[in-house]
C-alpha cells in the first residue's frame, strides 16, 4: 500500500515550517524533494494542527499543505 505524501513548499512557507513543523510539532521530515520544479518538507503526519489546506494530487500521490500564516501564490508549489 502506497501511503502519501505530506508536502510543504519551502520557499513559499519557510517561517511557517520553521515555527510550526520543527518548533512545535516536531514530526517534519529532514530533507526535500522536487515536485515540478518547486522544492518541498515532507511530513508523515496525517494529521496537522497547523495546516489551513490541503489539496491532494492524485499524480503524484502528495498532500500539499498550506500553513496558516502568508503563502505567496505566485510561487511554485504554493496553495492558495
Amino acid at each position: 500500500m502506497i501511503k502519501t505524501i505530506y508536502a510543504m513548499s519551502l520557499v513559499a512557507q519557510e517561517p511557517e515550517i520553521t515555527e510550526y513543523c520543527f518548533g512545535k510539532c516536531k514530526k517534519i521530515l529532514v530533507g526535500c524533494i522536487d515536485i515540478m520544479g518547486g522544492t518541498f518538507m515532507c511530513c508523515n503526519s496525517k494529521a496537522c494542527a497547523y495546516a489551513e489546506k490541503e489539496e491532494y494530487f492524485e499524480d503524484f500521490d502528495v498532500t500539499i499543505r498550506k500553513l496558516d500564516g502568508i503563502c505567496h501564490d505566485e510561487l511554485p508549489g504554493a496553495v492558495g
